[in-house]
């Protein structure tokens, strides 16, 4: 270090500082022009300090200080023990990931594989906004960190997705399955709950727009499922009078359930390419108003105010289609003999057919109620049955309104009954029995400890067994009156005042063949 200057120049001898001294070295190391190592500060220094300052995030003041000088030796020290990108400490294809990287948090970085004077500065621009020593050097700890940083950010991005999801009100969700129904996806009801029908019918949405995939709700997604499309032509109730009328005129839509099935679908695009109106397979005003059940002056069909009057205003208890894969939660349904599988929204069990001749509607209070189907609520089991049979606990009044859409899918004899049940026992009250192998198949029949008593049967039913989907509805009115429909039409009536008390839950039993249910619906009002 050279001496101040002494003698009669007392100047010389002030303005002399080894601190400028210092920072001209490592200055002029770090490639500023700081002009000669003297210690003497002059116009050369104070640039250097200026644009060193610049660079490096600092207060820019061009005066020395030793703060100053501190960054600058550490600074030189950390170029001096790691080396620059260019003489190897990442490589081209590293180094162009990194550039990428740097891009894609906001720094402008062309990709070029090299540190070029572009990438520095972006370097330096990160390390300032994440309080990292400035060095503008391109390292295998920086390009780390860079990583850790788009990984929070993409992080941070399906946060804010899942945020906005959560906010989507039930109206959108809404709009959003009725726009996926009206294009053909599978939405199990439009009732505005994100459930795992929605998420899966847009997920495969999504897959065919070639969109990414995220089976999430937006108000964008409704914006573009709600283009021309009327806002409620396609509920449930204009479904189910489509469906009725489709049938009528020789169609093939399936059970009037008010649900976009692909035999609905299909029906449709048949009936709208003969009828000549616009192509798809939604419902729409159009197809209302081609097939007779829109009102020329609502918006809504004249099968939503008869199914309304239908009602009677009871809540529904029970709703499943068995689309969630699983019969054991939403709702929770109880084995209580043999085995029962859900395959494709279908809840299926077989019982060898040889059986379905062991247990008679006379038989029923003795054979059955000796069995586990005493069992629901927690009574001691007695043998085995040789039916299948699932329940559903929920207490409800008597009056109810109890449909099930089934199917038998083998050969053979077949026999199934199921309804309410009283009490703790899962068969003790209303049955509804089919018996392949009576002259009369079709019986309604009351169950009680004592025994079973049929109090209506009849032979004029379709064939239950022919591997066609039906819909059985059994129902009974505040003044006890019994009544059986299948496919929308009433085949058995009774008037039975007997059991009038509060019900235990439905139950289902499979006495032979292969059957299927695809869907289960309880009305009813709630027991006290």
């Amino acid at each position: 270090m050279p001496r101040p200057a002494t003698g009669d120049s007392l100047i010389v001898a002030v303005a002399y500082s080894s601190t400028v001294y210092q920072l001209q070295v490592g200055l002029n190391a770090q490639g500023y022009d700081a002009g000669p190592s003297d210690g003497l500060m002059g116009s050369r220094t104070r640039t250097a300090i200026e644009s060193y300052q610049r660079n490096n995030g600092l207060l820019v003041t061009g005066q020395p200080s030793q703060g100053l000088l501190s960054h600058v030796q550490a600074n030189q020290q950390a170029r001096t023990t790691t080396p620059t990108a260019s003489p190897g400490e990442l490589n081209e294809r590293q180094i162009s990931r990194l550039q990428r990287r740097l891009d894609r948090l906001g720094y402008d970085t062309a990709v070029s594989g090299q540190v070029d004077s572009e990438t520095q500065a972006a370097i330096r621009a990160y390390e300032r906004d994440n309080n990292l020593l400035v060095t503008g050097v391109a390292t295998e700890a920086l390009a780390e960190h860079v990583h850790q940083s788009v990984l929070a950010k993409r992080a941070e991005r399906r946060d804010d997705r899942r945020d906005e999801a959560d906010e989507i009100d039930t109206d959108t969700i809404a709009a959003i399955q009725r726009g996926l129904r009206a294009r053909g996806y599978t939405v199990t009801a439009v009732d505005g709950e994100l459930d795992w029908s929605t998420r899966e019918a847009i997920k495969a949405y999504q897959r065919d727009r070639g969109a990414a995939i995220t089976g999430e709700a937006s108000l964008a997604l409704a914006e573009q499922l709600g283009e021309g499309l009327a806002a409620a032509a396609d509920t449930p109730e204009n479904i189910r009078a489509v469906q009725q009328a489709l049938n009528e005129r020789g169609y093939s839509a399936g059970p009037a359930d008010g649900v976009m099935g692909p035999s609905t679908r299909t029906a449709i695009q048949q009936y709208r390419r003969r009828t000549g109106i616009s192509a798809g397979s939604s419902v729409d005003q159009a197809l209302l108003t081609s097939l007779g059940i829109a009102e020329a002056d609502a918006g809504t069909s004249v099968a939503a105010d008869a199914a309304a009057d239908d009602n009677d205003s009871m809540p529904v208890l029970l709703s499943d289609r068995f689309a969630d894969g699983d019969y054991t939660v939403n709702p929770r349904w109880q084995v209580l003999s043999k085995s029962f599988t859900v395959a494709n929204g279908e809840l299926r069990s077989s019982v060898p057919t040889q059986q379905a001749k062991s247990a008679d509607n006379d038989d029923l209070g003795k054979a059955v109620v000796r069995g586990v189907l005493s069992q629901v609520l927690g009574v001691p089991s007695q043998p085995q049955s040789e039916a299948a049979v699932i329940a559903h606990s929920s207490g409800f009044g008597g009056t109810f309104e109890l449909q099930m859409r089934v199917r038998h899918t083998g050969k053979g004899p077949s026999k199934i009954h199921f309804g309410p049940y009283q009490g703790t026992n899962a068969v003790a009250g209303y049955r509804l029995v089919y018996d392949s192998d009576k002259s009369q198949p079709l019986s309604l029949v009351n169950v009680e400890e004592s025994g079973a008593s049929v109090l209506a049967s009849t032979s004029q039913v379709p064939a239950l067994g022919d591997g066609n989907w039906h819909d059985v509805r059994l129902r009974r009115d505040e003044d006890g009156r019994l009544s059986v429909d299948i496919d929308g039409t009433e085949v058995l009536n009774a008037r039975y005042t007997t059991v009038a008390n509060g019900h235990g839950g439905i139950s289902f039993a499979n006495f032979g063949g292969d059957w299927a249910v695809s869907a289960v619906e309880l009305k009813a009002p709630r027991a006290g």
